[in-house]
């Protein structure tokens, strides 16, 4: 997937689990940020690598908790990374690297368009529209769905 597709589809979910879409913006974008810069600098086989794992999340939620002291800075962190990890499902993603070992055999970084890309990308786009524009909204429907789960459990 690429960036627009990433950061609408987080941003959206993060503002209904009311989670800072800044910080789930930043965690959802630094697996590609930091696995693309290492791949064309040549220090690792593949555009995905370490910060296309599990472990990626946590690690970077903790520094930041120890960083900030803010849960809910550390938890969209962590949304926005585990995010990436399942918005990139449908290709090539070292899940529990470096406890599996796996074939990096990536080639070259390309850019396709396909549509898949131009669905997840449209949606992307749509998502972030509808986050940016009808926020109020979102947040009475996010309320909706909190006071209708109390309600069942109560």
């Amino acid at each position: 997937m690429y960036p627009l597709g990433h950061i609408g589809i987080t941003i959206f979910l993060s503002t209904l689990l009311y989670l800072p879409a800044s910080f789930a913006f930043i965690g959802v974008l630094l697996p590609d940020v930091i696995d693309k810069f290492l791949f064309a600098g040549g220090f690792v086989p593949c555009g995905v690598f370490i910060s296309h794992t599990v472990f990626f999340g946590p690690i970077i939620s903790l520094l930041a908790f120890l960083v900030t002291k803010r849960k809910d800075i550390a938890f969209a962190l962590l949304f926005g990374s585990f995010a990436h990890l399942l918005e990139d499902a449908n290709h090539f993603v070292p899940w529990f690297y470096p406890i599996i070992n796996y074939p990096f055999n990536c080639g070259q970084l390309s850019f396709t368009i396909t549509p898949f890309v131009i669905l997840t990308e449209a949606s992307g786009v749509a998502l972030l529209i509808v986050t940016v524009a009808f926020n109020s909204k979102l947040i009475y429907f996010r309320n909706k769905i909190n006071s209708w789960l109390k309600a069942l459990t109560n």
